[in-house]
């Protein structure tokens, strides 16, 4: 398929530096510059204001795919793939008219982490006494979520995974045809790509660590307060930059040990295109999520010559090896994370390491993506 029409669907409003619509410009623009048409369809053009409050966010999420019909009932001709999130295009699929299959544009739903398995992960952390699932968790992202993303996958020409994990719950769960379905991880910008090789780090100086993402428990923050303490305890000095928390240092600070919060860091929001400014003084990027779909925040860490200490979730252990840093398991613990930062600030090899796992992560671009994009498009089409 040569220079294709596409229309990207996505359940979020148009930010650059948000993970989800972040990443889908990036994939549009490399999708341009290789001769393909790009247009949006997101919260942006659905809604008049953005949700202020996670009730109102529900409620956009349950209104946005009857939006998307609408827009697609009026506009599908002039379109040859609509490439949209998880969940979206159901009731488009299902009010299409009849007999207009063969004229249509391709559909394809990228899964920028399933839903079905970060609902699994839940369900399992309750089950061990990490968090509570209240009822109205249960009746939407547990219950009706669930079924619109089930019934998109189902429905639509194909389907993009981030991991392989994803693929194979969804291919075991919902029998998908594996014919079309694929695995196309996310990528770098260019302006992460090419970096200096990171800067040693100073003999006594107090280890940086790195930890993006909002504090939320799903990200693993008592994990990361867990070995915070552990590592006062063992007098071993650390410095903490907080990025991306969506909370401020003062909130934070009493949280952490006294040592650690004196030496505490918090960017409640940051630019992507400043991180190589941010992560200049660290050396670790640490991470306790429950789940990801790819985990840029990895990528993009590795990419600024930060060795990774983080949970086996997502795209990790297709991106972390020995040689590169520390692969922790599904469900760390913060004694877990402790010893693996203490063994980093007694490594001889740790500054080797962190330009192993920025090397490791060069060949991650979006004209590949977009190629690989493309080509799965043409494979559908054929088939």
């Amino acid at each position: 398929m040569s220079a294709p029409r596409v229309l990207f669907v996505v359940h979020h409003a148009l930010d650059p530096n948000a993970g989800v619509s972040g990443a889908t410009m990036q994939l549009a623009a490399a999708m341009r510059a290789r001769g393909a048409t790009t247009e949006f369809f997101t919260f942006d053009d659905a809604f008049d204001t953005p949700a202020g409050s996670s009730t109102a966010r529900v409620r956009q999420m349950l209104a946005f795919p009857w939006h998307v019909a609408k827009f697609l009932s009026a506009n599908a001709s002039r379109f040859d793939v609509v490439d949209a999130s998880t969940g979206d295009l159901w009731r488009w699929l299902s009010v299409r008219p009849s007999g207009s299959r063969a004229g249509a544009p391709l559909t394809v739903t990228r899964a920028h982490g399933l839903e079905h398995w970060a609902h699994k992960v839940r369900v399992e952390r309750a089950q061990r006494g990490e968090l509570t699932l209240s009822w109205k968790y249960r009746l939407y992202h547990g219950g009706w979520r669930l079924r619109e993303v089930a019934r998109t996958l189902r429905a639509s020409d194909g389907a993009v995974f981030l991991n392989q994990r994803n693929r194979d719950w969804a291919h075991r769960n919902l029998q998908l045809d594996a014919r079309r379905t694929t695995v196309i991880p996310n990528a770098l910008p260019a302006t992460l790509l090419g970096r200096p090789a990171p800067r040693p780090h100073p003999s006594g100086a107090p280890l940086g660590i790195a930890v993006l993402g909002a504090w939320t428990i799903n990200k693993g923050r008592q994990v990361i307060l867990d070995a915070a303490r552990l590592l006062e305890a063992r007098a071993i000095p650390v410095q903490s930059h907080l990025l991306g928390t969506h909370i401020g240092r003062e909130t934070l600070a009493p949280l952490f040990p006294t040592s650690a919060a004196e030496r505490l860091v918090v960017h409640p929001r940051y630019d992507r295109d400043a991180l190589p400014t941010l992560l200049a003084e660290q050396q670790l990027f640490v991470s306790a999520s429950w789940s990801e779909g790819f985990n840029m925040s990895l990528v993009e860490t590795m990419a600024c010559g930060l060795t990774p200490v983080v949970s086996n979730v997502g795209a990790a252990d297709t991106l972390v090896t020995p040689e590169l840093g520390t692969l922790l398991p599904e469900y760390t613990t913060g004694a877990q994370m402790a010893d693996a930062i203490a063994h980093m600030a007694q490594s001889a090899h740790l500054n080797e390491m962190r330009a192993a796992a920025q090397r490791s992560v060069q060949s991650l671009t979006w004209d590949r993506v977009a190629s690989d994009t493309l080509d799965f498009y043409a494979s559908l089409r054929v088939r």
